[in-house]
Order: C-alpha cells, then structure tokens, then sequence
C-alpha cells in the first residue's frame, strides 16, 4: 500500500472534478509523493519524516486545490460558469425536450411515409412514446457524463435506460399477443374478408413488433456503453484511490478486490472498501492490536 495512501483518498473526496480528471490528478499526485519520499529516505532522512515533508511540500491547500479544479474544469463548465444556474437548468431542459420531440417527429413521420400509421396497432403509440422517453433519458445520461462532467453519482439514470428498453419489448409483445387474440376472436364469428383480416393483422404488428425491437436495440446499446463506460471509469479510480491496495493476505501480499475478515467481523469477500474500513476499526487484527502494546 502506498505510505500516502489515506491522504490520496482525502484529496479525492474533496476534489469535485469529473472522475477522468480526478483519477488523473490522484495519480500524477501519488507518484510525485512516493517519488519525493523515496529521494528524502535515500538522502537519509528517516522514513516518517521523509513521507511528512513529501506532503507539506506536494499536497496542494483549499486554495491551490481550487485553482486546480477551476483549471481542469471541463468546457460546458467554463461556458456556463458565469449564467446563472437556474437558467442554465431551464435551457438544458427545454433542449432536451425539444430533442424528445424532434425524436418523436421522426419517428411518426418515417411510420408514416412507410404507410405504417394508415391502420397501426393501438400498443404503436405507447411504444412511439416510451422510444422517446427512453432516447431523453440516455440523452441526459449522456451529456451529464460527457458533457456536463457532473459524476458525483455517474450511475443515476442508467438502470432506468434498462427499465425502459424491458418495457418497451414488453409492449411490443403484449401487444402482438392481444392484437392475435383479437383477431382470432373476430374469425371465430366467421367475417367475410378474413382474409384480408389475416393480412392488416400481419402488417400492423409487424410494424409494431419491428418498432419495438429497434427502439429497444437503441435503449440496449445506449444502457451498454453508459454502463461499462462508468465501471471503467469508477474502477480506475477505485484503483488510484488506493481502495484496492487496502487488503492484503496472511502472507502480506496484495489480494485486489478482497476484504479481510478479522477475529469477530461477518464481513464477506464482498465486502466495500468502507465497509471493509470501518470492520477493521471495530475489530482490530490481532497483529494490530500487538503493534499498538508494542509501541505503548
């Protein structure tokens, strides 16, 4: 574990970049800090010592770690940094809906020159609008991420894009489903034309079960490329900010992604990292707890 490593995870928790930049920053920052300490031990300055004058001279105060963040900012932030925020809200969302609605033209409007909307299934237009919910919501996603760079909670949102693409199949289904019965319904009464009943019928929910297999592809790759783009990004992080350094095996190596259990803990393997944290306070290592006698 890096000797610094509890003050890699202070500085982390106070910077508000987005997580690309702050990953970035805690690392160049943990390289300069053992690669000063090192130098001070060789130059031989004890080891406590060394790692103390290595943050007094490298960890940046509130008013460097400002400068910093107002530097590393991303450009949507230096562009709307100076509106007032409330404004700022009301156009993001008028620009959204605008781009819902804008979806939602065209999406009837390719239906229509198709000839698709001259008899459509009634399940088309829940479909038609759960299509442009969906793109909204992936839409924000996205510029919130990319954008916007706000990523205090990056993984807000994204469930709900897989919510949407279930939703929007199991529409298509239902709706498949109810329009045969209905139709089999009106043949059991014997029509004349049932033939041409057979025939909308093929029509209508193929076009209704294509829209519902499109929109959801979208809704599926927009949910994929959100979700793993953040897993990337937060495990990066995770890693610079020493979390996965925190734990190691009774032979002192590390063991990356595992949680020791101590002498009346119920952790699991599992186990968070705070989670992980707060067990070791509440029940120290034994060998701990010999080192504290030790040293008193």
């Amino acid at each position: 574990m890096s000797d610094h490593a509890s003050l890699i995870r202070t500085l982390g928790q106070r910077l508000t970049l987005p997580l690309p930049s702050r990953t970035r920053l805690v690392e160049e920052l943990r390289g300069d800090l053992d690669g000063l300490t090192a130098s001070l031990v060789a130059s031989g300055l004890p080891a406590e010592k060394a790692r103390a004058r290595a943050a007094e001279v490298l960890l940046p105060d509130d008013s460097a770690l400002s400068e910093l963040e107002r530097m590393e900012m991303p450009l949507y932030g230096r562009i709307t940094d100076r509106l007032d925020a409330s404004l700022v809200r009301r156009l993001e969302r008028l620009a959204l809906g605008g781009a819902t609605l804008a979806l939602l033209a065209v999406e009837a409007s390719a239906l229509l020159g198709a000839g698709l909307l001259d008899d459509p299934s009634p399940f088309l237009w829940p479909i038609l609008v759960l299509g442009a919910v969906l793109f909204a919501v992936v839409l924000a996603k996205a510029f919130e991420l990319w954008i916007k760079g706000a990523h205090e909670n990056p993984r807000r949102g994204i469930a709900v894009i897989a919510a949407l693409t279930g939703s929007v199949l199991s529409v298509g289904g239902v709706g498949c489903l109810v329009d045969l019965l209905t139709l089999a319904a009106t043949m059991e009464t014997g029509p004349p034309g049932g033939a041409e009943l057979v025939t909308g019928w093929l029509i209508r929910d193929a076009a209704l079960l294509s829209t519902a297999i499109i929109v959801s592809a979208g809704g599926g790759i927009g949910w994929l490329v959100l979700s793993s783009w953040t897993t990337v990004v937060e495990q990066a992080h995770r890693r610079a900010m020493a979390f996965d350094d925190a734990t190691a095996d009774d032979d002192g190596e590390r063991s990356e992604g595992a949680c020791p259990s101590p002498e009346g803990s119920s952790l699991g393997d599992d186990a968070s990292p705070t989670e992980c944290v707060r067990s070791n306070r509440d029940h120290p290592h034994p060998e701990q707890t010999a080192t504290k006698e030790r040293s008193t």
